[in-house]
């Protein structure tokens, strides 16, 4: 079907626009307009390119959703010059071993040119284009949506399944608070699910954000009445589907002139990605070595005095024997023991405890271990250490930063390794 026809005559070069809309094509064009070209040898290059740009613009503001298509003997000219976006997809020699013969689109991979012999007495090969272009529809996968339809009735069953049931069972079940949390939140989505029914929507990349489903149902009897050869009943099926599709398409359009008028941003900006098709690239990482290195000094600390700041430390406290390591919520303290004199590490340790206390937070003694490191040919067992008056657990290993420590590990002549995960959380 040709809608319309635009002639562009000049003494050196020629154009000629159709718009067709073909009956089987790509649900993401409206319609084709094909555009032959002719620019003569002896044309302005220049001048003739911005010409034919000027023309092509000027269709694509007219016919927006249509595919413009433009071909034929360039000669020395290149649209590519003026018109960037649109893709070349001749390459083979078309006159002797030159290319003169161009076919543009805004679609990549749309063809694939063949040449063929020259058709009767003309000096140009004949190119035979194949369409190479995949629709939207088979380039990705359909996705597919769930949802829950809370009704009357189902919201009245799902209260009465809650009113019903037995708290107390989850609660004497344990006595860990994150476990009867995730136990009583999975019971309920558990009944929810068993419960409320579900709807499936299933919505295709080709999709039309004013296409309803009134009007999916309404082409569904279209087809339906073309497949019965009724001709009375599908005139009256097609007449339906006109008028809703007007509709549809005026709701979308007042909904969109709501949103620009009432300053919603957002919803303007969904808006404009819908139109334009606009895909964000997922963000990336800063490959920034400076800031790695300022993070990493920001959250591993390796000072105890900056670990501490509300506590004015001894002189002892700063000894080059005790260390307080610092990572997200796990605190390490590390105490080198020499000749048995276990006094810095354990005041340090004492200090670590104050401080928690002073700022609110409450080390956990459960998650709490000490491992000892021991390497003199005469051991004696060492005093056990407590922390607020519960004995911490004596482990032979643990995981320090993604690194296994065992107490075969040469380190030191003899030091101690408590808090292995010394959680702090706050209260």
């Amino acid at each position: 079907k040709h809608d319309n026809t635009v002639h562009l005559i000049c003494a050196s070069q020629s154009y000629l626009f159709i718009n067709c809309r073909p009956f089987y094509s790509p649900r993401e064009f409206a319609s084709f307009i094909l555009a032959a070209v002719y620019i003569s040898p002896d044309a302005d290059v220049r001048e003739a390119q911005r010409t034919l740009a000027d023309c092509i613009q000027q269709v694509e503001r007219t016919y927006p959703d249509a595919l413009v298509i433009v071909l034929g003997d360039f000669n020395q000219s290149n649209l590519r010059y003026e018109l960037p976006r649109y893709k070349q997809f001749i390459k083979c020699p078309t006159r002797a071993e030159n290319t003169l013969d161009h076919c543009y689109t805004t679609v990549k991979d749309a063809y694939r040119a063949i040449p063929r012999a020259a058709l009767g007495l003309s000096d140009h090969v004949m190119v035979h284009l194949i369409p190479t272009y995949r629709q939207k529809l088979k380039q990705t996968k359909p996705s597919v949506s769930t949802t829950k339809r809370w009704t009357s009735e189902a919201v009245e069953e799902l209260r009465t399944c809650l009113d019903t049931t037995d708290w107390d069972m989850f609660k004497g079940a344990t006595h860990d608070l994150d476990e009867y949390t995730d136990t009583v939140t999975s019971y309920i989505h558990f009944c929810e699910e068993r419960i409320l029914p579900t709807r499936t929507r299933v919505s295709y990349s080709n999709d039309k954000p004013w296409f309803t489903p009134r009007l999916r149902q309404i082409r569904k009897e279209k087809e339906a009445a073309l497949k019965s050869g009724d001709r009375d009943c599908y005139r009256e099926a097609k007449y339906q589907f006109s008028k809703e599709l007007r509709r549809a398409k005026s709701v979308y359009s007042e909904k969109l002139q709501q949103q620009f008028t009432a300053n919603d941003s957002a919803s303007v900006w969904r808006g404009l990605r819908q139109i334009t098709d606009y895909r964000p690239q997922a963000s990336k990482g800063q490959d920034d070595k400076a800031l790695c290195q300022s993070l990493s000094l920001h959250y591993a600390r390796f000072d105890t005095s900056s670990a501490m700041p509300n506590t004015s430390p001894p002189p002892s406290a700063v000894h080059q024997s005790v260390k307080l390591i610092k990572f997200a919520d796990d605190t390490t303290l590390i105490g080198l023991i020499s000749n048995g004199d276990e006094t810095a590490y354990r005041r340090d340790v004492a200090r670590l405890v104050s401080w928690c206390g002073h700022n609110n937070l409450q080390l956990n003694a459960q998650k709490t271990v000490e491992m000892i490191v021991d390497f003199r040919k005469v051991t004696a067992p060492l005093p056990p250490l407590a922390l607020m008056d519960s004995p911490i657990t004596i482990a032979d290993s643990f995981r320090f930063l993604g690194t296994t420590i065992t107490r075969d590990q040469p380190s030191a002549p003899s030091s101690r390794r408590p808090s292995k995960g010394c959680s702090s959380y706050g209260s």
